[in-house]
């Protein structure tokens, strides 16, 4: 009952169901303006219902679903290809840097596998997707982390001028391709990484694809699944924009 009030207390959950409250009551107020209550009533049902679990579970599982949390790895792997996401400047004069929590995530990964399958080549990839923001490329801070979680830093490689998961790929193509690499593995979330291993296969680069920051494992039914949440909509807005993404790759002949 807890999780279900406080999920129902939330402002958004509470704006949609005003929102729907107040479009029934216009119903009893109709008075000729039936089609137009007709659209919104559709609009507004529509956005409640996909700020729900009922839709954001099955839309980054889509993403997801094809690949397993478990994946079996190599008995040796000969590189390890870490995606960066973001990091923030806390305090100035880049006083304290901290990784977003998908780098968080994507970091810990790596290591993981550097420890059971390495050691190995491990490239930090990730440049500043906007120049003027203060603070370092990403790929720095990624290989700072990378070497607290044991990672020998004679085996990182810094990839830091990647704006892009295209970019990325390229860039990170560009520093091994002629090393004869044959087991390379490649880390981001699993939500991202359809997109990213697409990007990597279609410059040649054959890659293992080990995903983190699982969103999508379990479902499980319960009074709020029914509740519009902040957390199923960030995960329709991020299924939202790998798809696009996809779609926009495709046309621009990134992906083969």
């Amino acid at each position: 009952m807890y999780h279900f009030l406080a999920s129902l207390l939330e402002p958004l959950s509470l704006g949609l169901i005003g929102a729907l409250v107040a479009t029934a009551l216009l119903w009893r107020r109709r008075r000729g303006r039936r089609r137009r209550l007709i659209c919104l009533t559709i609009i507004v049902v529509l956005l409640t219902i996909s700020c729900t679990n009922l839709v954001g579970h099955p839309a980054i599982g889509s993403l997801e679903w094809r690949y397993p949390p478990h994946t079996k790895l190599p008995d040796r792997v000969d590189a390890i290809i870490v995606l960066g996401s973001s990091v923030r400047v806390a305090g100035e004069e880049d006083a304290s840097i901290e990784m977003d929590p998908a780098g968080i995530y994507r970091c810990l990964k790596a290591a993981d596998v550097y420890h059971r399958a390495g050691p190995c080549l491990v490239i930090a990839s990730g440049g500043k997707a906007r120049p003027a923001t203060p603070g370092p490329p990403v790929a720095r801070a990624m290989k700072d982390f990378l070497v607290r979680l044991k990672v020998d830093p004679t085996d990182i490689l810094v990839e830091d001028t990647s704006r892009t998961t295209y970019e990325n790929a390229l860039e990170s193509w560009k520093r091994i391709q002629d090393r004869g690499l044959q087991r390379i593995v490649l880390v981001t979330d699993a939500a991202h990484l359809l997109r990213a291993q697409l990007c990597f296969e279609a410059l040649g680069c054959p890659v293992i694809p080990v995903g983190c920051n699982y969103q999508a494992v379990m479902f499980t039914w319960a009074p709020c699944t029914l509740l519009p949440s902040a957390e199923a909509t960030a995960k329709v807005e991020q299924a939202f924009h790998e798809w696009v993404g996809i779609v926009w790759y495709w046309l621009r002949g990134r992906l083969g």
